[in-house]
């Protein structure tokens, strides 16, 4: 039975090298829908590094502002920046930038421009009894003011990281609208996440009362003709006519109230529903974590900043740099090793018995050796190559590309070239290859064997190229 030869074996490791029987090519979806890449390892800031599942992630911490290094990855590479130790309420914001592309803004840019109208939910309205229609209204436009003022104080209470008091929920605010309402403080950010999501569900546009706004018109127009009908009605005596206009300018000043308030109550239920969406946008706490989609033979700039969802405040927490590269082209360097037998030659003497042979004046004679070395080795060898698109059996840790380049031949010194098919792993490149050597072979009939003499003259040799079967171990290099 015949051994495997060297060459075989190595080619068996590769293959149980590359194979990946639990690679599926499928990433775990989120609840959406969407994919979730999880990726973990850390974005290089310069390499040719094929990253698992073609995903990798850059840290920025929120207590730590500042740029991290800039990252060059691979042309499919998805970059996923994470941001630590958010605080408490806040929402990150990522403004991206790629090459010639304009600004895109893919963050949450919220609570502008509501704050001088949220600024008013503090405030109370008030109003006086009235006729029954009016008292109506009014009980409905308070229970309205009582429900803001409630999560005017639940978000007060947030916003200064304290719990509401449960306790003082049905209180009057209007009676004592200068009392405290918030106990101890939040203990952690899953305390501050759960008050958050409770506001969030309580300020819900749909849970807010209903104004009576098409009512308060109505009765408008109807209190407005309550003068001409006091002066059209021929049967009123004086006393009784000044009573019909004390009593109509009384309804008219109480609607004049009641109109003011409806205003103010739109103007606050506007404003809360902007809170709503405010708080609604602030992620759960934990990392917040944003996907740069991969942008092939470009460079992305990631301005992120840090901002209070119920506040103006904001700080910038640094740019995160990325490169795509944009070619399948790549530059690897190692070594050859090739079947090619480096050929020498020499005048040996001839031994016979242990005893060298003489000729007749006493002299050793000689005669033609050949000594062989192999295998050759190359090296450094340099391969330039190019990955075969579309073809990617083991997802992005594994390809199959076309290489040849040029090394030194350490045995022959001489420089030699290599083509072949190269099998990836990450960035080790495994290619059986054709060796284009130099031998050296005999001339002018000079023979392995031939007797020379005692004085033979120099043997004369050629180099000439030739084929042989070699396999290079190759590392890529960085090529953008």
């Amino acid at each position: 039975m015949r051994r495997p030869s060297f060459f075989g074996t190595i080619l068996v490791a590769i293959c149980l090298l590359t194979s990946n029987p639990s690679a599926t090519g499928q990433k775990p979806p989120t609840e959406d829908g969407k994919t979730r890449f999880n990726p973990d390892q850390e974005c290089a800031p310069s390499t040719s590094h094929e990253y698992k599942d073609q995903a990798c992630f850059v840290i920025v911490y929120r207590d730590k502002p500042g740029s991290p290094q800039p990252v060059v990855v691979p042309r499919d590479t998805l970059v996923e920046i994470v941001v630590k130790n958010r605080q408490p309420l806040e929402t990150i914001t990522f403004l991206q930038t790629t090459d010639a592309l304009p600004p895109s803004d893919i963050g949450l840019a919220i609570v502008k421009g509501f704050l001088p109208v949220l600024s008013g939910i503090v405030g109370h309205v008030q109003t006086k009894a009235s006729p029954t229609e009016q008292d109506k209204l009014t009980r409905t436009l308070a229970e309205a003011q009582q429900q803001l003022n409630v999560l005017s104080d639940e978000i007060a209470c947030l916003k200064k990281g304290k719990s509401f008091d449960e306790a003082t929920r049905d209180q009057n605010r209007e009676l004592h609208p200068e009392a405290e309402h918030c106990i101890g403080a939040l203990k952690d950010n899953d305390a501050v996440d759960k008050s958050r999501r409770q506001i969030v569900a309580e300020s819900d546009p749909a849970k807010l009362i209903k104004l009576p706004v098409s009512s308060i018109k109505a009765l408008d127009l109807e209190i407005a003709g309550h003068f001409s009908a006091c002066w059209s009605n021929t049967t009123l005596s004086a006393d009784d006519l000044s009573q019909c206009l004390t009593d109509s300018t009384r309804y008219e000043k109480d609607q004049i109230e009641i109109d003011d308030a409806l205003a103010k109550l739109q103007a606050r239920q506007a404003a809360m529903i902007t809170v709503h969406a405010a708080l609604a946008s602030v992620p759960d706490a934990g990392d917040f974590i944003d996907d740069i989609q991969p942008s092939p033979g470009r460079k992305a700039s990631v301005k992120i900043t840090a901002k209070d969802s119920l506040g103006t405040t904001s700080v910038e927490l640094g740019s995160v740099v990325i490169s795509w590269q944009g070619s399948n082209f790549s530059v690897s360097t190692g070594i050859l090793f090739s079947s090619l037998k480096n050929k020498t030659f020499a005048n040996t003497p001839i031994i016979v018995n242990g005893v060298p042979v003489l000729d007749p004046s006493g002299k050793v004679t000689t005669q033609v050796t050949e000594s062989d070395t192999v295998p050759s080795i190359v090296a450094p060898l340099i391969f330039l190559n190019y990955e075969l698109p579309f073809i990617h059996p083991c997802l992005a840790k594994c390809g199959f590309l076309l290489s040849g380049g040029m090394g030194s031949n350490l045995t022959a010194k001489t420089a030699d070239y290599a083509a072949g098919f190269s099998i990836r792993y990450r960035d080790i490149l495994f290619t059986p290859a054709v060796h284009i050597g130099r031998i050296n072979e005999l001339t002018n009939g000079v023979v392995v064997g031939q007797k020379l003499g005692s004085s033979p003259p120099a043997l004369p040799t050629a180099m000439h190229f030739t084929p042989k079967f070699g396999f290079a171990i190759t590392y890529r290099l960085p090529f953008p």
